[in-house]
């Protein structure tokens, strides 16, 4: 069973040529409180952003592990994002919580 901890839709239509990426994370054990608390900052200030059309977190049935679901207007949008200061400075402390990179799936509407 997948449950859901923290999502959020911004205002943005649905646009033709969405994208779609799904970010598996392994967090590293006794870090899970803080690193849910970096990630809700980081939902809420992804939210703000021109072209975010979807930015959750996701705990999936393994407790270490979460999947944050995104969306995007298209792929300016992702790059703005990846480049965002708030992006950047929790990605810092994310690298404390977590125990390697994030498992980086792209996805495209059908």
């Amino acid at each position: 069973m997948i449950d859901s901890i923290f999502i959020q839709t911004s205002d943005h239509q649905r646009e033709k040529h969405v994208i779609g990426i799904v970010a598996r994370v392994k967090v590293k054990a006794g870090s899970e409180a803080a690193f849910e608390t970096a990630a809700k900052e980081l939902i809420a200030c992804t939210l703000k952003e021109p072209g975010v059309l979807e930015y959750g977190l996701w705990r999936t049935d393994r407790t270490d592990t979460y999947a944050f679901v995104e969306r995007y207007k298209d792929d300016a949008a992702v790059e703005a994002h990846v480049k965002s200061e708030h992006f950047r400075r929790i990605g810092r402390q994310f690298r404390e919580l977590l125990e390697g990179p994030p498992e980086m799936t792209k996805l495209l509407p059908l």
